[in-house]
């Protein structure tokens, strides 16, 4: 753990190095210049700042146009996409209903080609003998015939629910066919509903000034592409952005520093020093041009030097002692009154 964190400590020791670095050559390329050079400097990185914003306002503008027009397409072409979907089920049903019914009728015709009314008189006429007493036993039938007779009878019976079943498949398959038709019929409106969608969305694209003549998956791939394309350019613009913002603020902060130079020349630092040795008072402007110029070990030292040629005794006669007035009794003489009248 601990040569780990020396670790740790070694590189934090390395990115500081390094940040000191980049912060003592922070204006190295800009010491050697003119002032007049430097303002310009200023306004070229101005200038190149507006114009990077501004790309990136007019990207940002193309970019929200064109994403509205590819959710309008996919809008437009999953609602149709939706709808033929259903269209094709319901016309996928039809279809197999029609040939289903279809199928059943050919195979019931093969078997009974004759109609259910035709079926149906037939029975009518074999049931009339099956049915009736005769008066005269010579014309009833033979035991041979009248077996016949029901036979035919009940083949016909099942020949009648062949041709019913046949005669129900045959309405199937109409009402299939009459879906088909339906289904053929709304397609065509989808397909005039598609047209003048179309249409919108050209007139449309043609305002925004898109290159858009035919619509379509395609086109709103194309579409995504371009869109693709400007946020890589908003991303280079944004970087853009950034270095050119850096490099103003570190030109500005060059400029002030040369301004705060230049008032601090204004100031002789010797003369205030002098002003302050005398006792004078001084401005916040003074106290700063002071500091600046060693501060007030100088002063201390100018003081030291302007001084060195007086001695101890000097320094003892000119200074003057000065005692407090003590309050008490008047100080009573010590003479008699014939030695006072004397004097």
């Amino acid at each position: 753990m601990r040569r780990t964190q020396n670790k740790k400590g070694g590189n934090r020791r390395k990115k500081q190095t390094k940040k000191s670095k980049k912060r003592t050559y922070l204006f190295d390329d800009l010491e050697g210049k003119s002032k007049q050079e430097i303002i310009e400097m200023r306004a070229d990185t101005k200038d190149a700042l507006q114009t990077a914003n501004i790309q990136r306002v007019e990207l940002q503008k193309e970019r929200n146009q064109l994403v509205e027009i590819v959710q309008e397409m996919r809008k437009t072409f999953k609602g149709r996409t939706k709808e033929r979907g259903e269209l094709l089920d319901r016309l996928k049903k039809a279809q197999s209903e029609r040939n289903q019914a279809q199928k059943n009728r050919d195979n019931a015709d093969e078997k009974v080609p004759p109609s259910p009314e035709d079926i149906e008189r037939s029975l009518k006429q074999r049931h009339k003998p099956l049915s009736t007493m005769m008066n005269d036993l010579r014309e009833m039938p033979t035991l041979k015939r009248e077996i016949a007779l029901f036979e035919s009878f009940f083949e016909y019976q099942e020949m009648h629910k062949i041709a019913i079943f046949a005669n129900d498949e045959h309405k199937k398959m109409m009402a299939a066919m009459n879906e088909i038709k339906s289904v053929m019929q709304d397609f065509k409106k989808l397909d005039k509903k598609t047209e003048e969608e179309n249409a919108k969305l050209e007139l449309k694209s043609e305002e925004e000034k898109n290159e858009s003549n035919k619509l379509g998956w395609k086109e709103i791939e194309r579409i995504s592409s371009r869109i693709n394309e400007i946020d890589e350019k908003r991303k280079k613009i944004k970087q853009e952005i950034g270095t050119l913002t850096n490099e103003l603020h570190r030109i500005e902060a060059f400029q002030r520093m040369q301004s705060d130079a230049a008032r601090r020349i204004e100031f002789n630092p010797e003369e205030i020093r002098e002003k302050a040795a005398s006792g004078g008072t001084l401005s916040l402007q003074d106290l700063s041009t002071l500091i600046s110029s060693g501060g007030l070990e100088n002063l201390n030292d100018s003081e030291k030097n302007d001084g060195s040629g007086f001695t101890k005794t000097d320094r003892k006669k000119k200074t003057r002692r000065r005692s407090n007035a003590r309050r008490g009794k008047a100080r009573t003489s010590t003479l008699t009154p014939k030695e006072e009248r004397k004097d």
